[in-house]
């Protein structure tokens, strides 16, 4: 209620003072009360519990939204390290076979040698 009120009077405030007394003198002060009060009761009309609820209802939606994505991560981090560890096998298992090749024409060679 205090944040409509506010809201209410800055807005009023935002005109000139001259088109505000001249919008108050073409009404009595009674009229012009009941259609403050009458704005004040037709903003109290929102149904904050329900805008509460609506707020909880996607707060828990974004909740669950964020443990997916958490999990759909983990899952992409050791799918990551997997394909890393394969490819470190692989890349150590070609320098072997290298090393292994090389061995043997070093040692084809020798016997050639001799």
């Amino acid at each position: 209620l205090s944040i409509n009120v506010f809201i209410l009077l800055r807005n009023e405030s935002s005109t000139s003072s001259s088109d505000r007394y001249d919008h108050l003198g073409s009404r009595g002060y009674g009229e012009g009360r009941r259609s403050f009060s009458s704005r004040l009761d037709r903003d109290d009309s929102t149904d904050y519990k329900k805008l509460y609820e609506q707020i909880l209802a996607e707060n828990e939606k974004l909740k669950a939204q964020l443990r997916d994505t958490d999990l759909q991560l983990n899952d992409l981090k050791l799918q990551l390290e997997k394909a890393t560890q394969r490819q470190e096998r692989f890349a150590d298992r070609s320098q072997l076979e290298m090393e292994k090749r090389v061995m043997i024409i070093k040692c084809f060679m020798f016997l050639t040698y001799i």
